[in-house]
């Protein structure tokens, strides 16, 4: 992966992906194949066209919205089940996904974790990058639009308990009694 591109090719790129809303989506198994197919149109990655695609994918993922189930709580509507417009969550997946489309033959994993430090250039981008969708994801479980669950446990945010009881812990036996009610009159 060269750091100089084809930039007549990258512009083009840039001009479908504006056209096009959301094209990863449908039928995405087909598109994972493309990434290994000859015949598929390949652009050269940059570190400046990944930002520009991630810009893209983000503002593609915000117009983007899905619908989530929810339920009046109080009022008189209690109980009944309303619809509402939530943003998606980014996701490396996602955007992965959405560079495969755009015809990025390299992925986007091997990238984030530069192995053997292969890319160097892009650390800056992916750490951008990294920052953005971490921050979406926490303000949207923080707002209650996504499962706070989920996202705590994908951004490795979980919270650590020891629940381990120790058997020789005695338990209460060190209270004193309780008082009797007459005592208390």
């Amino acid at each position: 992966m060269s750091n100089g591109g084809n930039l007549k090719g990258s512009k083009e790129l840039l001009k479908q992906a504006r056209s096009s809303a959301r094209p990863w989506t449908s039928k995405f198994w087909e598109r994972m194949t493309h990434r290994y197919d000859e015949d598929f149109p390949k652009v050269e990655l940059t570190p400046e066209l990944l930002w520009e695609l991630a810009c893209m994918y983000f503002e593609g993922e915000k117009e983007d919205q899905v619908d989530k189930n929810d339920f009046i709580r109080s009022g008189e509507k209690a109980g009944e089940l309303i619809v509402i417009p939530v943003t998606r969550p980014f996701s490396w997946t996602s955007l992965d996904l959405f560079l495969i489309s755009q015809g990025i033959k390299c992925s986007i994993r091997e990238i984030k974790e530069n192995r053997d430090n292969r890319f160097p250039e892009y650390v800056s981008v992916i750490s951008e990058i990294s920052q953005i969708i971490s921050q979406q994801k926490f303000d949207g479980a923080a707002a209650g639009s996504y499962n706070p669950q989920l996202i705590i446990r994908d951004l490795g945010l979980a919270e650590k308990v020891d629940a381990n009881v120790k058997t020789e812990q005695p338990l209460f036996t060190d209270l004193p009694p309780a008082p009797q009610e007459e005592d208390l009159l």
